[in-house]
């Protein structure tokens, strides 16, 4: 019986080698499917486990460097923790998420990344282009059988949306979001720039809720406020009220 013993434990050692030693580049198919090929993994270097690569919309505009660590040991009990691996310009992603059946908590979370990308990650309209860079912050946040606690931050810097020939500065956008029952719910604001924003942004159910109210400041040039009624409805003071909501 040893003989066979050690034929079965050699073949299981051999099939562990080889899916710890399966390439990170395996990640972009996943990724390509859950994003339906808006955002890929590419010149991903390493094993799945411990790789590096690049996040890149599908057009090739916006990227963003990315490495990770996953902890091999939690995955016995069916858990998930992945370590983000910073750069020492604080230019890729640094923190550690944990996902198990039914929650998943942030630490230390740190983003920042061209605006460019973040459309990608959601139905947008293909007609507006972001550009700027956002930065996103969550010290502690998790989320568990519909119920959560934390915050998200997020500072959009240099903010503008182009369409077609038409740019608006929308200055440094800023944005909290909070759990609140089984959504998240927070307000979203702006400084500076040819448009004044004051709205909501929240999410339930996997569907993002944009409200604003947009009004044209003193030193919007006149094809931007020639541009605003026709984005939503007037609210009698100068301004458009708009709805945005992203697909599933």
């Amino acid at each position: 019986m040893r003989g066979p013993l050690r034929g079965a434990l050699g073949l299981i050692l051999l099939a562990v080698a080889g899916i710890a030693l399966m390439p990170a580049a395996l990640l972009d198919r996943p990724l390509a499917a859950h994003t339906h090929a808006r955002v890929r993994l590419t010149g991903a270097a390493g094993p799945w486990w411990r790789g590096h690569g690049v996040l890149t919309s599908a057009d090739g505009a916006a990227r963003m460097a990315v490495a990770w660590r996953v902890m091999l040991m939690p995955l016995m009990t069916g858990t998930l923790v992945v370590e983000l691996q910073p750069s020492d310009d604080d230019a890729m992603p640094s923190g550690t998420i944990t996902a198990r059946r039914g929650s998943v908590a942030v630490r230390d979370l740190r983003i920042h990344a061209p605006a460019a990308l973040a459309p990608a990650f959601v139905t947008a309209q293909k007609a507006l282009a972001l550009g700027g860079d956002v930065a996103l912050r969550a010290p502690s946040f998790s989320w568990h059988d519909d119920r959560g606690t934390g915050t998200f931050d997020a500072t959009w810097r240099r903010a503008r949306a182009v369409a077609g020939a038409l740019a608006v500065d929308l200055g440094v956008v800023s944005a909290s979001l909070a759990p609140s029952g089984d959504s998240l719910g927070g307000n979203i604001r702006n400084t500076g720039g040819d448009v004044a924003l004051d709205g909501t942004i929240g999410e339930r159910a996997g569907t993002i809720e944009v409200v604003l109210a947009l009004k044209p400041t003193k030193s919007a040039p006149e094809a931007v406020r020639a541009m605003l009624p026709m984005l939503g409805a007037s609210d009698g003071a100068g301004g458009v009220r708009l709805t945005w909501r992203s697909g599933h």
